[in-house]
């Protein structure tokens, strides 16, 4: 986790996990601290054990953006789609739960998931 967890936890009275990560609330905000709140891979989501991957800081955020528009704050719950990686010319692997496709397919499954 980035060493701006750790000045963070310090400056508003937290905590943070063995990995360096600030523990926040079910809504990702500070305890004691509803106006901050930490997204990512610097946060640890109670006993949420996420991974430290793009999709669920971009999922944290739109969480985030809709509490501060709706004054709301709600639990997140990260959603997994699945996983999908090139591992090389028009080649690929993806995991979509349901489905499994390595190769071609995949990488063609790679491109339209990130033209979308």
């Amino acid at each position: 986790a980035s060493p701006l967890a750790r000045l963070l936890a310090d400056a508003a009275g937290g905590e943070v996990d063995r990995a360096g990560r600030i523990v926040v609330q079910p809504d990702l905000t500070l305890r004691g601290h509803a106006e901050v709140f930490a997204i990512g891979d610097m946060a640890a989501v109670g006993d949420q054990q996420l991974p430290g991957v793009a999709p669920v800081a971009m999922q944290e955020g739109r969480h985030v953006a809709r509490s501060i528009r709706d004054d709301t704050r709600k639990p997140f719950h990260y959603r997994d789609k699945g996983n999908l990686a090139t591992i090389g010319r028009a080649s690929a692997v993806a995991d979509l739960h349901a489905v499994r496709l390595s190769g071609f397919p995949a990488w063609l499954t790679w491109l339209m998931v990130g033209c979308a």
